[in-house]
């Protein structure tokens, strides 16, 4: 039997991946169901790539290490001007936040 917040973080993957599909014009989306892989989807829309880590919770959070996590990946990649690394923050009853690495969250030198 699948658990109720397995479900739930499981819906909001399914809600970035019609996000990016819809907002984004991604044509190839993919969820990594179940795993505990960095990105729980990526998709291109044919010039970029988005790779996203999900969240889902009752309350807000600050989520500094998963943002610390991405950002040592992004940090990695030496060409970036096709690379969309974001972190979307599902909060019950509240909506969601987009976070997207290098964008909307600068990160740390060092």
């Amino acid at each position: 039997m699948v658990g109720r917040n397995y479900k739930r973080g499981r819906d909001a993957e399914y809600r970035v991946v019609q996000i990016l599909k819809d907002e984004y014009g991604c044509f190839y989306v993919t969820r990594s169901a179940g795993s505990h892989s960095l990105f729980d989807v990526i998709g291109f829309n044919g010039r970029e790539w988005f790779l996203v880590q999900v969240k889902r919770s009752k309350t807000e959070k600050a989520y500094s290490s998963e943002l610390k996590e991405l950002c040592a990946f992004y940090e990695r990649v030496s060409d970036k001007s096709t690379l969309n690394v974001g972190l979307f923050v599902f909060v019950d009853r509240k909506g969601h936040k987009r976070i997207w690495v290098g964008g909307d969250y600068q990160c740390q030198e060092g």
